[in-house]
Order: structure tokens, then C-alpha cells, then sequence
């Protein structure tokens, strides 16, 4: 399947959402912060990124901004989720307030894979 980056300052965010995507046979790699991501995407790149939108150190917005600007990078969709963010700050068409649906975010992530496959990447 898919590599999942999850990117959540909330360690249970980050332990359930790798439980339930691994159970659906992704592979997930984790990040607390905006920092961490990028360097666990510099290692291995993401099929899709599963972000908080207010963390500390990088928030979402920041991230997503850098993997815009970043030519191996810019194409990975992204699914935001917060608690307190209002989707129309967000910048893409995949967002979840907390709290949000399971099934909800594999489907999400089922159609954004889809969607690339699609455009043969």
C-alpha cells in the first residue's frame, strides 16, 4: 500500500491513526512536529501527509508551504485535521476537525492514492 507521513504534537492522535492505517495495510511513519516530517520525508518521500494544522515549532500551514516549494516533494497531497482551525484557512480539500471520523480519513486517503494513480505517479 501507501506511506503514510501522520504529523500530530497529540500522541494519541499519532498512535491511533498508525494503528488504524496499518490495520488497513499502509505504512506509516510519525512526526510530532513540522521539523520531525521534513526530516523523516528527506529520508523516505510520502505518498500522503496526514497533518495537524497548529503545532508547535512548524505548524501545518509552514509544512505545507515547504513541500510546495520542494521540486520532490510538491505533489504529495495532504489531509489537515484540527481541533480549532476553521477549513477555510486550510489550503487544501481535505480537511477533518477533531474529532473525525476513522472511516472518514481512509477514505480520504483511499481517494487521494486513487486520484495520483490516476495521473500515473
Amino acid at each position: 500500500m501507501a506511506t503514510v507521513l501522520i504529523v500530530d504534537d497529540e500522541p494519541v492522535i499519532l498512535s491511533s491513526l498508525s494503528a488504524l492505517l496499518e490495520l488497513h495495510g499502509h505504512q506509516v511513519v510519525t512526526a510530532s512536529n513540522g521539523f520531525e516530517a521534513l526530516r523523516a520525508s528527506a529520508a523516505r518521500t510520502p505518498d500522503v501527509v496526514v497533518s495537524d494544522w497548529e503545532m508547535p515549532f512548524l505548524d501545518g500551514a509552514s509544512l505545507y508551504g515547504t513541500f510546495r516549494a520542494d521540486p520532490r516533494l510538491r505533489m504529495v497531497p495532504f489531509i489537515f485535521m484540527s481541533g480549532t482551525a476553521d477549513s477555510r484557512e486550510i489550503p487544501t480539500a481535505d480537511f477533518f476537525q477533531k474529532p473525525f471520523s476513522p472511516t472518514d480519513v481512509i477514505q480520504a486517503i483511499a481517494r487521494l492514492l486513487s486520484y495520483r494513480q490516476g495521473f500515473g505517479e
